[in-house]
């Protein structure tokens, strides 16, 4: 898996793994994600500031505690960060439990339309997150992206959160078993950590700012406001070729 190999999807479109981030780039939840770390954080006497807890944007729940503690140079031993996490996707769930109720979706403007356009093309594509599997796949459920996705790799399912590769490399292992002509990857992703995850994976990368700045984004192969600006009949990324010609 090389960063130089073609992404041109219209002429190879088996060719080509395309593995989404989750939160803030199919789901627009995190604001869901930051109420529920504040509601845990709270009843422990602590705030996080929103500008803070962009900061800890990919890292799984555990990693965002770990990070904000460590920040505030507070010692919590591990058993009670364990329920801390716990605590915190309990508020989660029931938070967007409650907007399901309310008919509220959380998919991002272009979210299905992407998806549906790439999976129906026969692109293989994956998930990568530092969200729980239960919680992708409630999401997608709700969003009819379920049957969209060969691989879904989650908090769970490695040893280490974004910025550590091992869940993109896991990914593209899972894709490539299950369709061998793949010869190159992209990621979409929304945060800084995702990126330095992708490319450390070998992978290039496109960058949504939903959640970060274009500058906050400068690993990034190619930056787009939102997927609708992806178009699916196209190269995702620019060829190495076509770069060097620029």
């Amino acid at each position: 898996m090389t960063a130089t190999e073609t992404t041109d999807l219209q002429c190879l479109p088996q060719a080509v793994a395309v593995l989404f981030d989750f939160n803030g780039v199919l789901v627009d939840d995190e604001p869901i994600h930051y109420q529920a770390f504040q509601n845990v954080l709270g009843a422990a006497g602590r705030t996080m500031h929103p500008d803070v807890y962009r900061r800890y944007l990919g890292l799984d729940d555990r990693g965002t505690f770990v990070a904000f503690l460590r920040e505030m140079g507070d010692l919590i031993p591990d058993e009670e960060i364990a329920q801390w996490v716990a605590r915190k996707q309990a508020v989660y769930a029931a938070l967007l439990e409650h907007d399901r109720r309310q008919g509220r979706a959380h998919l991002f403007p272009g979210a299905f339309d992407l998806v549906h356009s790439l999976h129906d093309a026969g692109v293989p594509l994956g998930i990568v997150s530092g969200a729980r599997r239960a919680e992708i796949e409630a999401s997608l459920m709700g969003g009819g992206l379920t049957k969209c996705f060969r691989v879904i790799v989650a908090a769970e399912d490695v040893p280490a959160c974004k910025p550590d590769p091992a869940g993109y490399r896991l990914a593209y292992e899972r894709l490539r078993a299950i369709c061998p002509g793949i010869v190159s990857g992209v990621a979409i992703e929304d945060a800084p950590a995702g990126i330095a995850a992708a490319r450390a994976a070998g992978l290039r990368c496109v960058g949504v700012t939903t959640s970060c700045t274009p500058r906050e984004l400068v690993g990034a192969d190619r930056i787009v406001h939102t997927l609708r600006e992806i178009d699916p009949r196209r190269a995702i990324v620019p060829s190495q070729a076509a770069e060097e010609m620029t």
